[in-house]
């Protein structure tokens, strides 16, 4: 598995995972991308990750590059997963609505989110109208999904 963070240029390999959803924004919080990546490891994934954030975990919101690189990033990706773990006041994933909603037409998202998520309630609807689909509600199962779609298709 190789990790591409949005401070590196950016990889353009097959397969390809964007890991999309809320930054924590203090230092209490765990980074559910760090777990991400350890089942991702243990799946044996063997393609790119791509991880909007910087490899020296400075959160620098706004930076134009930082966006530019998310969206190149993006339409790489054969897979958008997109795991919204939203809590009040810590979480709350505003850039990631956003992102959602941008790319629910692509068909490339998967989604999930833990049961006591903060208020997902109209992207389960949308998710589900949308991809005829329920939500994952497990990070090990969301990935294990996307691995299995990515080495034997849909």
């Amino acid at each position: 598995m190789k990790i591409n963070y949005s401070d590196e240029k950016l990889m353009k390999e097959k397969p390809s995972i964007f890991l999309a959803g809320p930054i924590p924004r203090d230092q209490v919080t765990k980074n559910w991308k760090e777990e991400a990546l350890e089942i991702l490891n243990q799946l044996q994934f063997s393609g790119i990750v791509y991880i909007p954030e910087k490899k020296t975990k400075v959160v620098m919101e706004g930076n134009k590059d930082e966006m530019n690189w998310e969206k190149e990033a993006m339409e790489n990706a054969d897979i958008l997963v997109f795991w919204i773990p939203r809590s009040f006041p810590d979480m709350l994933g505003l850039t990631t609505n956003i992102e959602f909603g941008i790319w629910l037409k692509s068909g490339k998202i998967i989604y999930g989110r833990p049961d006591d998520s903060f208020r997902n309630e109209y992207l389960d609807v949308i998710f589900e109208e949308e991809y005829h689909e329920k939500p994952y509600h497990s990070l090990e199962e969301l990935l294990k999904e996307t691995v299995r779609r990515l080495t034997k298709g849909k």
